[in-house]
């Protein structure tokens, strides 16, 4: 999965080609995340899709995971936890989308400002939730 982080904070567009160098590279070939996003969208034939769907995978499963203790402890119904997982685990794939034709973009600086204020919104939002419930 890194090797995919790594790839997006290069200084080139994630819409332009890959090199053959980076269609061979098998670094991360054994991973879940990469095995699941191979299935979805073959990383040879479409190299974007490819970087979209491991990302949505690997936040999904980073924030599903993280915010399991607060549903487990009673801090957070069901129903919250999956919004906010899915917000959450949606936001970096759809701020590198919005960030890709950014001038602002080199090395995922970008994305990285839209993420953060998409994880702004949205753990203000719980933090209101639970002051008005």
């Amino acid at each position: 999965m890194f090797t995919i982080l790594n790839r997006l904070r290069g200084t080139y567009s994630i819409t332009s080609k890959p090199t053959e160098a980076q269609l061979r590279d098998q670094e991360g070939a054994k991973n879940g995340t990469h095995y699941l996003a191979n299935l979805v969208a073959p990383m040879n034939s479409n190299y974007y899709t490819y970087y979209i769907v491991a990302l949505l995978i690997r936040g999904i499963c980073w924030f599903g995971l993280t915010l399991l203790p607060l549903v487990a402890f009673g801090y957070m119904n069901i129903q919250i936890y999956v919004l906010m997982t899915a917000s959450l685990g949606t936001g970096f794939p759809l701020s590198v989308v919005m960030a890709d034709g950014l001038v602002a973009n080199n090395g995922g600086s970008g994305a990285e400002i839209i993420y953060g204020l998409i994880q702004d919104i949205v753990l203000l939002s719980f933090v209101w939730i639970i002051l008005i419930w």
